[in-house]
């Protein structure tokens, strides 16, 4: 009977071992990149599923609030206007850049659940809830009166929401501009409709970014042009201003974009409806027919040059 005990176990060498971590570390390089985009491209899809969700609540808020949106219905109905249509030089930290008060007005048609205003890719965090306490009240025009915090006093605020808010979009004009991802900052100098030195704001954008925003406060109320460049915004965007006119709007590095200068992005139309874009698509095809009702002063005031009016978290 043979002994098994002097059987010689086999083993690896150095050599060997070293040309299998190598084959390890070549097949790793290869996957991760792989990996990387799977993740990025399922946390879009699941921000467009979101948004979706969103439009459908602006929808039945406005089906139960006098066919219009929050932000464009007057307080005494259930909106918002007064609070957040109150003009396009308002400062961060004052009504206009309260982009959370039309999500926090359609919490029942949410579901309650603000999870759904949360990009996953955001570095922001959800809250529990929609409660907002007194500190969230802002400076108001004259005469008009902010609603009265929820009876359970909270803090949900921007830094709750990823998407920002379209003032003057309607359902009657479909193209127009309802909400989108936050991150929209300036994407190089527009000439002849092309950026011939595309740039790409690292961070997100006119929208605060926590420890990475450059100036204080949260929101930012702006004004795009349907010839896709900035005309206004209240805040500047970090390594330069927005708000010249030869600036043109594109997606920063932010949430969908990491990797990919030409920007990504997702936007949710008048209509409810969301879409995916680039930051060429959105200047060439979505901005260029998203002229809107307007909005722009205290109670309907409208915007002659079509140009489109956006408060951002």
């Amino acid at each position: 009977m043979k002994n098994i005990r002097n059987k010689k176990i086999g083993a690896f060498t150095l050599i060997e071992l070293l040309v299998v971590i190598a084959i390890i570390a070549i097949l790793a390089s290869m996957l991760l990149p792989a990996l990387a985009r799977a993740k990025q491209k399922a946390q879009r899809i699941s921000c467009v599923n979101n948004l979706k969700q969103v439009g459908t609540a602006y929808r039945i808020w406005e089906n139960d609030n006098g066919d219009r949106y929050p932000q464009e219905q007057v307080q005494s109905l259930g909106g918002c206007t007064e609070m957040v249509g109150n003009g396009t030089a308002t400062p961060a930290g004052t009504a206009a850049s309260s982009a959370w008060l039309p999500y926090a007005l359609m919490a029942n048609e949410l579901g309650q659940s603000p999870k759904v205003l949360m990009c996953p890719a955001d570095d922001w965090t959800a809250n529990t809830n929609f409660y907002w306490g007194t500190q969230q009240n802002p400076t108001l025009p004259s005469g008009n009166v902010w609603p009265s915090p929820p009876a359970n006093i909270g803090s949900f605020d921007d830094t709750n929401v990823s998407y920002f808010v379209g003032i003057g979009a309607a359902d009657t004009q479909p193209q127009s501009l309802l909400g989108g991802d936050r991150n929209l900052g300036n994407g190089g100098t527009l000439s002849a409709g092309n950026v011939n030195v595309p740039i790409q704001d690292q961070n997100y954008g006119i929208s605060g970014s926590g420890t990475q925003q450059s100036w204080t406060g949260e929101g930012a109320d702006a004004v795009l042009t349907t010839n896709g460049t900035w005309h206004f915004s209240s805040i500047l965007a970090p390594g330069g201003s927005v708000g010249g006119t030869s600036e043109a709007v594109a997606w920063s590095a932010k949430l969908h974009s990491a990797g990919n200068i030409a920007g990504a992005g997702n936007i949710m139309l008048g209509d409810g409806s969301s879409q995916q874009c680039t930051s060429a698509s959105l200047r060439k095809t979505w901005l260029a027919n998203a002229e809107d009702a307007g909005f722009f002063d205290n109670l309907g005031g409208t915007s002659a040059s079509g140009d489109i009016h956006l408060i951002f978290p």
